[in-house]
């Protein structure tokens, strides 16, 4: 049988996001959107350009319809990827054509699942447009500026500073000082495009450390990082800044072996847009001894000043210091928060486990909830730890991968989008290619906290975590065991 021409379906992807869009547009017409434990105005957020549905009631009948095109666009996606080995000329091409294109469909997607995107805006020009540093400041509602009028309807006359690392706060300033004159529509939707070009340019990086390897092969594997629904929907749809943070670390990766200090640069760069990126950098290192021990250590010096001279705008100290610390203390559909269950629930989750420890700074008072916080933070660091010096003797991404899966693991509150630093390892072979493909399904399983706000079982939730925790284990295991017994 013929296999159908990609452009089937991509057409396919396209239809899809449009009814997507119209369908989950039009439920979120009829919700109500009240947080009853935060008190938080969702009713405001609904009512931007770019509809806002978070705390919705019911909610459901929204989550279902995203779910439902995302399960859609999944298999169509697999199916495009297989089919871009029948194009006869340049399958890269194709790929990055289709790719954009899926992306431009879904940037026109009606509603959003978070607010990032407004507060992206509203940080954009409080440094951009009013010199306003953003990781410090107060009412801000004397500024006359109609665009941050509007999203303080929503976020308050005092909101939460800036969590973001110094160079994407710079960035976000650039970008708000071009586009001063758009309305919030556009400044928002700015973002999505922000990202796309990042996904795009983290494909690029991909195909490129690749290129060692078959044309055909090349083109799929990068294509399964492409048109995984999580790249695609997170990226053209939610505009987070994530990708912004992994596409220079992919392209750090890629360049390492010949290019240590740009890719010392580059680190420095996904460092300087989240701080988490800092946990690649020692395999990064250890990768560009590989040119002598002095390219090594310039290439670790050049990823450290990158974000520290990104700073050096801003009076806050450690830029976003403050909010990751204030993020840090709220558990939500994670590892933690199912450790931490009977430990809230026995009320003991703001008290001294022992009265004689002090308090540490950043994490505060040490109760039982903060032990188990920095215990499993403290598995992240040992893996890492024990991962790069592994790869001092041989050289092994499955150490980075592992790495990262522990960091996200030991997050105090996991988001779908926090799946996006994941998302390179698709493009691999093996079980953490599985691994990744599968981590990053399950993991929408998070917006059932984080738009409905309706009647929902208490074990909805944590089904919800359980399965992105374990299902894609068992299945790369599964897929592992099959393929050695082939």
């Amino acid at each position: 049988m013929k296999r159908a021409h990609w452009t089937v379906w991509l057409g396919a992807i396209v239809v899809l996001a449009v009814g997507g869009s119209l369908g989950a547009s039009a439920l979120a017409a009829h919700e109500s959107f009240y947080d009853a434990y935060t008190r938080t105005p969702y009713s405001a957020a609904y009512a931007f350009p770019i509809h806002v549905v978070q705390a919705a009631s019911p909610g459901w009948d929204v989550v279902l319809v995203v779910w439902s095109m995302l399960a859609a666009i999944a298999a169509c996606g697999v199916a495009l990827v297989k089919s871009l080995s029948c194009v006869e000329r340049s399958q890269r091409a194709a790929l990055l054509v289709s790719f954009a294109i899926a992306c431009a469909a879904l940037s026109a997607f009606a509603i959003i699942q978070s607010s990032d995107v407004y507060f992206y805006v509203m940080y954009g020009r409080l440094y951009g447009v009013h010199g306003i540093n953003p990781y410090a400041f107060g009412d801000v509602t004397h500024l006359g500026d109609p665009i941050l009028a509007q999203i303080l309807t929503f976020a308050g006359k005092v909101p939460f500073e800036d969590p973001y690392g110094p160079l994407w706060t710079l960035l976000a300033g650039l970008q708000s000082k071009l586009l001063n004159g758009a309305d919030l529509l556009w400044s928002a939707w700015s973002f999505r495009a922000a990202a796309i070009v990042a996904a795009l340019a983290a494909l690029a990086g991909i195909l490129y450390a690749l290129r060692r390897e078959p044309e055909s092969q090349r083109v799929q594997s990068a294509g399964r990082f492409a048109f995984h629904p999580l790249v695609l929907y997170e990226c053209a749809v939610g505009g987070h800044n994530d990708m912004l943070m992994v596409a220079p670390a992919v392209w750090a990766f890629a360049i390492v072996d010949d290019l240590p200090l740009i890719a010392g640069i580059l680190a420095g760069c996904a460092i300087a847009v989240k701080y988490v990126a800092a946990i690649a950098l020692p395999f990064l290192v250890v990768r560009a001894r590989r040119r002598g021990w002095l390219g090594a250590v310039l290439c670790a010096i050049l990823a450290i000043v990158i974000p520290v001279l990104c700073a050096r705008p801003f009076q806050a100290g450690a830029a976003g210091s403050q909010a990751l610390a204030s993020n840090g203390s709220r558990f939500a559909m994670s590892f933690e928060w199912l450790a931490n269950m009977p430990i809230f629930g026995a009320g003991l989750g703001n008290v001294p486990a022992f009265n004689a420890l002090p308090q540490v700074p950043v994490f505060g008072i040490l109760s039982w909830a903060r032990i188990v916080q920095l215990a499993a933070l403290s598995v992240a660091g040992a893996l890492v730890v024990i991962g790069a010096l592994l790869c001092l003797r041989r050289y092994d991404m499955r150490h980075v991968w592992r790495s990262v899966t522990a960091l996200l693991i030991s997050l105090p509150s996991m988001h779908p989008w926090y799946g996006l630093w994941l998302a390179p390892a698709i493009a691999c072979e093996g079980a953490w290619a599985t691994y990744a493909w599968w981590f990053g399904i399950f993991v929408f399983g998070c917006y059932t906290v984080d738009t409905i706000s309706g009647w929902m079982p208490a074990w909805v939730p944590i089904l919800a975590t359980c399965a992105y925790l374990i299902i894609p284990i068992i299945i790369a295991r599964m897929k592992r065991n099959a393929e050695a017994s082939a």
